[in-house]
């Protein structure tokens, strides 16, 4: 729309003009039009998404032990359901020098307003946090269950993908597969057991956490060894971890 005021300017009569655009990105004017985007947001979560269970980590600045770079006594709290749309890499292989490594990933959208009700105007996702698949692992065979990823990163700008007309609607969540630490009130997945080094992981028996149950290998390397290069008459150690 064309503006036009009186002015002093002889060169145009007395008479200035200006153009006033519209801009969509105004932030001052589009106020119902970002209320549109962050309801169809919730609304896209709400039906497309899954539940999960969300675990908020109790790690505090202010009880953080700096010697041993940590908050050793820190807990999860109990467990928040919530609607979450996920997108999961699930078990990439990768082959190293290392040897064969698996990992996971996952970005999830969480609606911040929706993640407010449920932990408070001031909660925010972080680190150490842990996301519970649930729902979409419910009916896995062979017993096992939803995979368990913890929280690495958390964006609320993520402008090509979430922030359209320049609001802020969502969280975007990026986490890993969780490697379960025996933190008191972490979740642990069923039928995921590790390698132990010795005949349990973990913690021993307390008041707040079973032990890990006994694992035993028949297998044994020095036996196998000896099977090999079995030089005893000679009286060499063939040990492959040498002598100490």
């Amino acid at each position: 729309m064309l503006y036009c005021q009186l002015t002093t300017y002889p060169m145009t009569s007395g008479l200035s003009c200006y153009l006033d655009q519209p801009r969509f990105l105004d932030k001052q004017k589009n106020d119902n039009e970002r209320l549109l985007y962050d309801g169809w947001w919730e609304e896209q979560i709400r039906m497309y998404g899954m539940k999960v269970d969300y675990y908020v980590h109790g790690y505090s600045l202010s009880a953080h032990d700096f010697l041993f770079g940590e908050h050793p006594t820190a807990k999860y709290a109990d467990p928040k359901e919530m609607f979450v749309v996920a997108d999961v890499s699930n078990d990439s292989i990768l082959l190293s020098k290392f040897g064969i490594t698996s990992t996971a990933d996952i970005t999830i959208f969480v609606h911040i307003t929706t993640y407010h009700e449920i932990f408070g105007v001031d909660a925010e996702p972080k680190s150490g946090d842990l996301i519970f698949l649930k729902e979409y692992g419910s009916d896995r065979p062979g017993g096992r269950e939803g995979q368990v990823y913890e929280v690495t990163e958390r964006d609320d700008e993520a402008i090509n993908a979430t922030n359209q007309l320049m609001g802020h609607y969502v969280w975007m969540i990026k986490g890993t597969r969780y490697d379960y630490s025996f933190e008191h009130g972490a979740k642990k997945e069923a039928k995921n057991d590790q390698v132990y080094d010795n005949a349990r992981s973990g913690i021993t028996q307390s008041t707040e956490l079973s032990a890990s149950s006994p694992k035993l290998y028949t297998d044994n390397a020095t036996e196998a060894s000896r099977g090999n290069f079995n030089y005893g008459a000679e009286r060499v150690n063939t040990d492959p971890y040498g002598e100490y």
